[in-house]
């Protein structure tokens, strides 16, 4: 084998370049060594489907959180209120009452999803280009919601 000079193992290295594995995934492989790939195939899907549920149970729980912050929002301002004023005073609210920051785009999803989940009191109208959140049935209490998005979870 010729020697290669300095430049030719640079050219090389630039070429090839060596992939050097972490920590983590070297104990991944080193655990899952003597186990079969058709069995891998099984366990990675329940994996992530127990992903999946855990983030709907965070997502649930701060919808909940959330409509909180709404309903006490429309029971002091019953007006329809613009989505992104809103969703900036639920940011302020949230972070103030439950130490959590949310992103604007977060909670303008959440505020998206209790409109689905609760069309016979809350609803969304775009009038140009702006969209606005009004209430439809204020007299509705806060534990009639509550049970109302509980039972929407479940489904």
């Amino acid at each position: 084998m010729p020697v290669l000079r300095s430049s030719k193992r640079k050219q090389m290295k630039e070429f090839y370049p060596v992939t050097k594995r972490s920590k983590c995934e070297s104990a991944q492989l080193d655990t899952c060594k003597g186990i079969s790939p058709a069995l891998l195939k099984k366990i990675k899907p329940r994996n992530t489907k127990e992903k999946e549920r855990v983030e709907r149970e965070r997502q649930f729980r701060r919808l909940l959180n959330l409509l909180k912050v709404i309903h006490c929002h429309f029971v002091m301002n019953p007006r329809p209120t613009q989505l992104s004023i809103l969703t900036r005073r639920c940011a302020d609210s949230y972070f103030s009452s439950f130490q959590i920051s949310l992103a604007a785009t977060e909670i303008e999803k959440l505020i998206e999803t209790m409109v689905q989940l609760l069309p016979d009191w809350i609803i969304c109208c775009q009038v140009r280009d702006v969209k606005y959140i009004k209430i439809v049935d204020p007299s509705k209490s806060f534990v009639q919601l509550q049970n109302q998005v509980t039972d929407g979870h479940k489904l």
